[in-house]
């Protein structure tokens, strides 16, 4: 809990620093403002998911397909396993914690860049990107429902996590089950493919044009990747999978994009000509 603290301060400070920094630099603070619409619309779209998240698992065993994830594993890992490998990596678990819960903060503060730079286009792109990650998985979840290693496996019961999996998989049960309401009623319960993964790659793809800055949060993906592993949230398989469905959001959102530009480009055109 002392590290949570810690790390909800340090990304307070990273929050001021670039505030302050913007003020320094008397930026335009209707920019910064304006971050809050991209956030509200992917916030929004979030809490949608969540409830269909929510309809799948009472309609879907959320186990039906974690013996057959973690079988391809073994083929992908020579034999091994995510469990085996985290449990030769406890003593990471503290500093992947930290990771993993933190990527809240990465993709707040990627949206306030966007903003910041004066692309709000960009940042509502990213948004909707990661909302379509989000759809896409749901639909995959349906027809490959699974919950992640941690079910044949399992953390130190005091770590945050360790509980955080229980209520996650006691809550997908009950749901199941129709045994009654949950508190809290919604959870994401998919497992592949790992949106964790998906997420920061989508922010480092929108960031591209400050190569910097989109080299830090692909940075942050590669160790993001690790702390999934150590903590037993996802196979291998849901990994690659997050890759898989980051391209396709993009390139569904980049066609978009292009398609809307050319309509408008076509109206100019024939607006001048008239």
């Amino acid at each position: 809990m002392v590290a949570l603290y810690g790390l909800a301060g340090a990304e307070f400070a990273i929050v001021g620093f670039t505030l302050v920094e913007f003020n320094y630099r008397h930026g335009n603070w209707r920019k910064a403002a304006n971050s809050l619409l991209p956030w509200l619309y992917l916030a929004g779209g979030i809490q949608v998911a969540l409830y269909f998240s929510s309809v799948i698992v009472t309609l879907r065993p959320c186990t039906g397909f974690d013996f057959a994830l973690a079988h391809l594993d073994s083929y992908l890992m020579f034999g091994g396993s995510v469990v085996q490998l985290s449990m030769k990596l406890a003593s990471c678990y503290a500093p992947a914690e930290a990771i993993y819960y933190s990527m809240g903060g990465v993709m707040g503060a990627a949206i306030l860049f966007l903003c910041l730079a004066g692309d709000k286009r960009a940042a509502f792109q990213m948004g909707g990107a990661i909302l379509i990650a989000y759809y896409v998985s749901l639909a995959v979840f349906y027809f490959v429902p699974a919950q992640g290693p941690f079910i044949s496996g399992g953390l130190p019961h005091e770590m945050l996590t360790a509980g955080v999996q229980r209520m996650s998989l006691g809550n997908a049960r009950i749901l199941y089950r129709h045994a009654g309401w949950i508190t809290p009623p919604l959870a994401y319960y998919v497992a592949f493919p790992s949106l964790h993964v998906a997420q920061p790659l989508i922010a480092a793809w929108f960031l591209r044009r400050w190569r910097a800055v989109s080299l830090i949060v692909l940075g942050y993906s590669g160790l993001l990747v690790l702390a999934i592993v150590i903590l037993q949230w996802h196979y291998i398989v849901d990994i690659l999978g997050g890759f898989a469905v980051a391209s396709l959001a993009v390139s569904l959102v980049s066609i978009g994009s292009r398609r809307f530009s050319e309509d408008k480009n076509n109206q100019s055109f024939a607006s001048d000509a008239r």
